[in-house]
């Protein structure tokens, strides 16, 4: 019986001598090696984000707030308390954490951050002001000012991005996966992706984030 064994494409994984493929190849001459195509795509996203200089500081910032937030358990309380205060009906969201192998599945996490700016911003203001004395002031002046406009435009237009992307990414995992599927599934997330590429989808991301850090 044919075994498919998917492997990322690092060099102990695909290595023809010392490699696992090859290690496994040994053990069961049936074990073809398949490179991940989830992971695949995950490189295409690393490399296209990372090609945009204001991309990469946008996505800084995102893991700067989350670590932030997530090592003090100090200011994480701070953080609940205060989306408890301005939305007492609903549960307090946690900051997740961006992993670069894993770009198809920065959804949950920019989305996220989308709905916690509001009170993101209140809980950088009030570090600033009510504890000026404190090391984290600092850090939370600068993470402040740079919530800024050009950091919001592009929070709007990565999260619907992402949220295409992560579909497929999921679609390519499953057990019954098939070329033609493949196929279809692409084209439908290219629809998609040029679906936002228009002037009419940017001026209402641009209007949004226009009124919301006015």
């Amino acid at each position: 019986m044919v075994v498919l064994v998917y492997h990322d494409g690092a060099a102990n994984m695909n290595g023809i001598f010392d490699g696992l493929q090859s290690r496994l190849q040994r053990q069961n001459p049936k074990a073809l090696y398949v490179h991940f195509h989830a992971h695949s795509l995950d490189l295409v996203l690393v490399k296209s984000a990372k090609s945009s200089t204001q991309f990469v500081t946008f996505i800084s910032l995102v893991e700067k707030l989350y670590a932030f937030i997530a090592n003090s358990s100090k200011w994480h309380i701070a953080f609940v308390e205060i989306q408890k205060a301005l939305y007492p009906e609903d549960h307090p969201l946690e900051l997740k954490k961006l992993s670069d192998p894993r770009w198809a599945c920065q959804k949950s996490a920019l989305k996220t951050t989308r709905k916690v700016i509001p009170p993101l911003k209140q809980f950088l203001e009030e570090i600033v002001q009510e504890h000026p004395s404190d090391a984290s002031a600092g850090d939370a002046s600068i993470s402040l000012q740079r919530i800024n406009f050009e950091f919001l435009v592009c929070l709007e237009i990565s999260t619907p991005v992402f949220k295409e992307t992560a579909y497929p990414s999921n679609a390519v995992q499953h057990k019954d996966f098939d070329l033609a599927a493949s196929y279809r599934i692409v084209d439908e997330v290219l629809q998609s992706l040029r679906k936002l590429r228009n002037d009419e989808k940017f001026q209402d991301s641009w209007t949004g984030q226009k009124k919301n850090n006015s």
